[in-house]
């Protein structure tokens, strides 16, 4: 069966961007489409580590998004969706790479319909999270469904929320709504690599990429932020931004802002491997790798995509 597509999904640090790249060159008529909420905006470059585009092969949606653009998943569909048909005109298999797991789902499942919630379900819940901590909200969901809290995780205050406050008002978890408004875009053969190095595989990566943002074109990246006007909140979230504001600004010195930067990255590698281990959506042929870019024969897997 022909390939629809190719998903390179995983850990940031993980090399799925050098890898996506080999494999392209390797077919020989394929493009890399970005798939990393962080590399969509256009004047990060450095910051969101983006790939500098030689044009072999091809890449796509990367920095194509204005700072003061309030982006979304749907948004981001809508562009994946014309790039998708652009290859299908030029003959080119799409490559999908990145990092940000509902961008995957999305892809393969269409955008979820989960009932609007009521205002104040949510409020009890955080009320509720305030007073026992989050550990014991976690065990709580544990409780009421041991799955869900396997799929969501301990640590993230935001999705243990998000899970409780559906499960409670819908009285369904939430991968039940998954794709329930239709339209995912790949509907053919998908072929996955998955990259789940541990943190310790990633950590002198996360570490150097850390350092190397409080000096040269980073820094100058986030100081041209100050003239942009109305810059999007999503963009202040994004890892490193605040931490080398702060250096510019005297808050914090460089040793603190590359600290931070390897904690905040750290935490969110962890979110990614416990995402893509149970959320990611992935049908079709799938190939996880244990570690990082460095161990995969690139050959062997091209060879398994074309076969």
């Amino acid at each position: 069966m022909s390939v629809d597509a190719v998903c390179v999904a995983g850990l940031t640090a993980s090399g799925k961007t050098e890898f996506a790249r080999a494999l392209g060159r390797r077919h020989g008529r394929a493009t890399v489409i970005n798939a990393d909420a962080m590399q969509v905006y256009r004047g990060l470059r450095r910051v969101t580590d983006q790939p500098d585009d030689d044009g072999d092969p091809p890449h796509r949606l990367y920095g194509h998004v204005s700072v003061d653009t309030r982006y979304s998943v749907s948004r981001w569909l809508e562009d994946a969706r014309t790039e998708i048909g652009r290859c299908r005109g030029e003959g080119r298999l799409p490559i999908f790479c990145g990092g940000t797991g509902l961008y995957f789902r999305s892809l393969v499942r269409g955008l979820d319909r989960v009932p609007a919630i009521d205002a104040s379900v949510r409020a009890g819940l955080e009320a509720r999270m305030d007073e026992i901590g989050v550990r014991e909200f976690y065990r709580e969901l544990e409780a009421m469904d041991a799955g869900e809290a396997r799929r969501v995780g301990e640590f993230n205050r935001h999705r243990l929320l998000r899970a409780r406050e559906v499960l409670e008002f819908t009285g369904h978890p939430l991968p039940y709504w998954w794709g329930s408004g239709g339209g995912g875009l790949l509907t053919g053969e998908v072929f996955w690599v998955i990259f789940l190095p541990t943190l310790a595989e990633v950590g002198d990566v996360i570490a150097a990429r850390a350092r190397g943002l409080v000096g040269g074109e980073a820094l100058e990246e986030v100081r041209r932020l100050g003239d942009c006007g109305d810059v999007a909140p999503s963009v202040w979230k994004v890892i490193g931004v605040r931490e080398i504001r702060g250096f510019l600004d005297g808050e914090l010195d460089s040793e603190e802002a590359v600290r931070r930067v390897v904690s905040r990255t750290r935490g969110y590698a962890r979110r990614q491997g416990t995402w893509f281990r149970n959320n990611s959506g992935a049908t079709g042929r799938v190939i996880v790798v244990e570690g990082r870019v460095d161990g995969v024969d690139i050959d062997a897997v091209a060879a398994k995509l074309n076969n």
